[in-house]
C-alpha cells in the first residue's frame, strides 16, 4: 500500500485516499504517513470540549487534521497543490443536493453523494486510491485492502463522477460486506424526506 502511494505520488499531483466507513479507516492514517505528509477531513464534534481530543487522538499518526469547513477545504487544496496526500471519507452525506452532493446510484438505489472528491480530483488531475483496514478473522490484525478509483471520479458531469465514486465504495462494501458501516445512513436525502428508507 505504502509503495502504492508513493508510485503516484511520483507524478507530482498529490493523491486522494477514499476511505469508506468501513474497517478500521483510521488506522490506515499510521501507513499513509510513511508515504508522506497527508491532510484529511475531519468533522468537530457536537460537544465542544471533546474537539481536542478528537483532533489529539487523529494527529498521532502524524496526519494534518482539518475541520469540513471554508479554510479546512483550502487546505486540503493546498495539500495536493504541493503534491501531498488528502484522505476523504466518500460516503459521508452532504447536507443538501447542489455544490456540495448530487444524487447518484448506490446498490441501486439513490443516494445523496459528495462531490469534493470530484472537484479535488478534478482541479488537480489527482489519482484517487480506494483502501479500507479489515480485521482478520480471529485476529487483531487489519488487512489492507485497496485499488485505484475509476479515472471517471474526475468527469465534469459531477453526477458521472459521483456514480463512479458510488461505485468504488460499492467494491469495499461487496468484498468484505460484513465490515462496512451498514447503519451509516447513506440513502437518506436530506431534501426529500418523503422519500426515507429509514422512517
Amino acid at each position: 500500500f505504502i509503495e502504492a502511494c508513493r508510485d503516484k505520488l511520483a507524478f507530482g499531483r498529490g493523491l486522494i485516499i477514499a476511505l469508506p466507513h468501513q474497517g478500521n479507516w483510521e488506522l490506515i492514517a499510521y501507513r499513509v504517513t510513511r508515504a508522506g505528509p497527508a491532510t484529511a477531513l475531519y468533522r468537530p464534534p457536537r460537544m465542544q470540549a471533546l474537539d481536542d481530543l478528537v483532533r489529539e487522538g487523529r494527529q498521532r499518526s502524524g496526519i494534518d487534521v482539518v475541520p469540513i469547513d471554508r479554510q479546512g477545504l483550502k487546505r486540503l487544496h493546498g495539500a495536493l497543490r504541493d503534491g501531498e496526500i488528502v484522505g476523504i471519507l466518500p460516503d459521508q452525506v452532504p447536507k443538501a443536493a447542489g455544490s456540495a452532493g448530487v444524487i447518484a446510484p448506490f446498490f441501486g438505489r439513490p443516494a445523496l453523494t459528495m462531490t469534493l472528491v470530484n472537484r479535488l480530483a478534478r482541479r488537480h488531475q489527482t489519482p484517487v486510491i480506494f483502501c479500507a483496514a479489515v480485521a482478520e478473522p480471529g485476529s487483531r490484525r487489519h488487512r489492507f485492502h485497496y485499488f485505484d478509483g475509476e479515472a471517471a471520479i474526475a468527469d465534469s458531469d459531477p453526477a458521472v463522477a459521483a456514480a463512479a465514486l458510488n461505485r468504488g465504495i460499492e467494491r469495499c462494501a461487496r468484498a468484505h460486506p460484513a465490515h462496512y458501516q451498514w447503519t451509516y445512513r447513506r440513502f437518506l436525502i436530506p431534501d426529500d424526506p418523503a422519500s426515507d428508507p429509514y422512517a
